[in-house]
């Protein structure tokens, strides 16, 4: 089995929602393990009253007044959403009055009144920091994390180390699966929904004497990120391999765009900039239905390569079959092919 991200001109935002379909979205951020969790020392270095400066992690961490306080413990609990604080209700001028590390917490006193002890190691794990990539470049010799099949792998260390690799390095395998589709769903269900899509709800790779999708042909395909012409196209693909192709053919091999974005951006700013800037249209169309696929006319349009607001790359969009013709400026035609 095969997971990897997409393209997708907002992957961080589909990172988050963590909504994967089979066919071709993203794990969130696993939580660490008790039996890995390793606390997290912190240091006051400064207070002001806008400001706690923390030394937490090896790094010093600026902590906002008001982020502190939209972030309280006693404000409510945001995952269940029962939370009666309202962030219209700080004061424009609010203060910090007092902060201290006591009983290994950081205790902090506002000037509305409000006085909070916030846990060190949740501290940790959801502090403000610098926007750098959490993912890791990797090149033909990358060795995958590689996660033996259990129906109850969810929640467990290895459940964990899977979507750490997945965040990582872009994909993982999981080794002994059992031919049944329901193992198909059951790894689904470690990351969240499948979504359908004109495909339906699982999509059966298969070569067809007649296919109405390259996928189901005898030819062999580039590398490309699946269904750039959705606004939002999957972050992950779960690929089930039930039945081995008899003779020669039928490797899954995967990139890393993102490394190759790094690369064209070091070795080619120019041609980074035309990739980052320019909307290249996508389109699928199928005028009737098949046995797997519904008609369809599905566009949009977006940059080869997608930055964060931080500059850096969050997603690639790239699938030559199907571009539909660019609408360029001529002087930018040769620049761009």
């Amino acid at each position: 089995m095969i997971w990897s991200y997409g393209s997708d001109a907002d992957e961080a935002l589909d990172r988050a929602e963590g909504d994967p379909y089979v066919d071709r979205m993203s794990a969130p951020p696993s939580p660490t393990t008790p039996a890995t969790a390793a606390l997290s020392a912190c240091d006051l270095v400064a207070v002001d009253a806008t400001e706690v400066h923390v030394h937490l992690d090896g790094a010093i961490r600026r902590l906002n007044r008001f982020w502190l306080r939209d972030n309280c413990p006693s404000n409510g609990d945001r995952t269940s959403l029962f939370r009666p604080f309202n962030v219209a209700s700080m004061a424009d001028d609010l203060t910090i009055d007092h902060a201290a590390i006591v009983d290994g917490e950081l205790e902090v006193t506002f000037g509305d009144g409000c006085a909070d002890r916030f846990d060190i190691d949740l501290l940790a794990s959801s502090c403000p920091r610098d926007a750098t990539p959490d993912w890791r470049p990797w090149r033909a010799d990358h060795t995958p994390t590689t996660v033996e099949f259990r129906p109850d792998l969810a929640d467990g260390p290895e459940h964990h180390r899977l979507r750490d690799a997945l965040r990582r390095d872009g994909f993982a395998l999981v080794a002994g699966l059992p031919d049944d589709p329901s193992a198909t769903e059951t790894v689904s269900s470690w990351l969240g929904p499948i979504r359908a899509t004109d495909f339906g709800r699982i999509f059966d790779i298969v070569t067809e004497s007649d296919p109405f999708t390259p996928s189901q042909s005898e030819s062999a395909l580039d590398p490309h990120t699946d269904d750039p012409y959705r606004y939002h196209p999957p972050g992950i693909s779960i690929l089930h391999c039930m039945s081995p192709c008899d003779g020669h053919g039928g490797a899954s091999t995967v990139t890393d765009g993102f490394a190759i974005a790094r690369s064209i951006a070091v070795d080619d700013p120019e041609a980074f900039h035309l990739l980052t800037t320019i909307d290249v249209p996508y389109v699928h169309r199928r005028d009737r239905s098949v046995e797997q696929g519904a008609a369809v006319d599905l566009r949009a349009a977006a940059p080869v390569i997608s930055l964060d607001r931080g500059g850096h790359v969050c997603g690639v969009r790239f699938h030559e079959r199907s571009m539909a013709p660019l609408q360029l400026d001529a002087d930018l035609v040769d620049a761009f092919y």
